[in-house]
């Protein structure tokens, strides 16, 4: 979930502390009922939710961690990977400059430039337009 968390390391079944807004702000990204259910499995104090770690670590394999997910099936250096190594062309060395701008505006604006389809198809375009190879 990579969400900010104080841990107990007093023994096996100690319990995570997460922030309600970090966990809010990660639902937007999630399917709906997930923060109802992990509220259902928790305890709220104050600003933050009190969970066991067994049920923090199944929600964890149940979600998975959106940027260690091992559900990605691209591989590297595909011709359709929008991770190659090396630019295909102009839309990939635009993206690989403009992508981490889109990261930060996402973060503070909570927007979703990062994975704009219109943002894709362009990218696309400028590669079949003007190649690298």
């Amino acid at each position: 979930m990579n969400l900010k968390l104080e841990t107990e390391n007093l023994k096996p079944s100690s319990t995570v502390r997460i922030s309600l807004a970090r966990l809010r702000e990660r639902a937007k990204e999630r399917p709906a009922g997930y923060l109802q259910e992990i509220l259902d499995q928790g305890t709220i104090e104050g600003d933050y939710l009190r969970l066991p770690r067994a049920s923090y670590e199944t929600f964890r394999a149940k979600y998975g961690c959106a940027r260690h997910s091992a559900l990605r099936t691209t591989r590297l250096n595909s011709p359709k990977s929008p991770h190659s190594a090396l630019p295909r062309g102009l839309g990939d060395l635009v993206h690989a400059l403009a992508h981490p701008l889109a990261r930060a505006i996402d973060a503070v604006a909570g927007t979703n430039l990062q994975n704009c389809p219109a943002c894709a198809r362009r990218r696309e375009n400028l590669n079949r337009i003007i190649p690298f190879t």
